[in-house]
């Protein structure tokens, strides 16, 4: 019997090594077990974190796009009101050389000759065309011989007249294509 009771001490020992080892994996486990709850709340912290993030940047851009939208009838009316203010300003600094050579040439005939039939569409930008009316043929003869004097010619790169017609009141119409010298200092200067 002392050899059992030496086996029961025997197995008991092997026992409590096996359970003071147990304890210890235990404990490992509950560790790493701990560390992967931690990481496991962390990520899930983060996630809502971010996921909370994300909804407010969203309301925020839906806020933002709402925003723009309201915004965008007048942003219709201001882009075409600023290319309506580019292009007049392109028409007006077009015509304003046009203009003063009207000017010029109202002031050269004289009262009895009239300016007429002004055309500011042409594809030339520097080409004016205009009519020339003139009551008889001695003031149709007097516009010709103004048009070729020396100060007139000077001043233009071209004088075109063309289609002289009498109408049925004895007037005398005449058209002419005037050409604008150029005179920007980039342009005509060989390289």
């Amino acid at each position: 019997m002392a050899k059992t009771i030496n086996f029961v001490s025997a197995a008991r020992r092997e026992l409590t090594k096996a359970q003071q080892q147990d304890r210890v994996y235990f404990r490992y486990a509950l560790i790493v077990l701990g560390v992967i709850f931690a990481i496991f709340l962390l990520t899930l912290a983060g996630r809502l974190f971010f996921l909370y993030r994300l909804d407010r940047l969203e309301n925020h851009q839906e806020q933002t796009r709402a925003a723009i939208l309201s915004h965008e009838d007048l942003e219709a009316e201001y882009t075409v009101f600023v290319h309506k203010l580019k292009a007049l300003g392109q028409l007006f600094g077009k015509r304003k050389e046009k203009q003063e050579a009207l000017i010029f040439f109202n002031e050269i005939f004289g009262p009895g000759i009239e300016v007429s039939g002004i055309d500011y569409t042409s594809s030339n930008s520097d080409e004016l065309v205009f009519s020339i009316v003139a009551p008889s043929v001695f003031k149709i003869e007097e516009v010709f011989a103004t048009l070729n004097r020396e100060d007139v010619i000077s001043r233009f790169a071209s004088i075109t007249k063309n289609n002289l017609r009498r109408g049925s009141d004895g007037a005398y119409t005449v058209h002419l294509t005037v050409t604008f010298k150029d005179e920007s200092p980039t342009r005509g200067v060989s390289q």
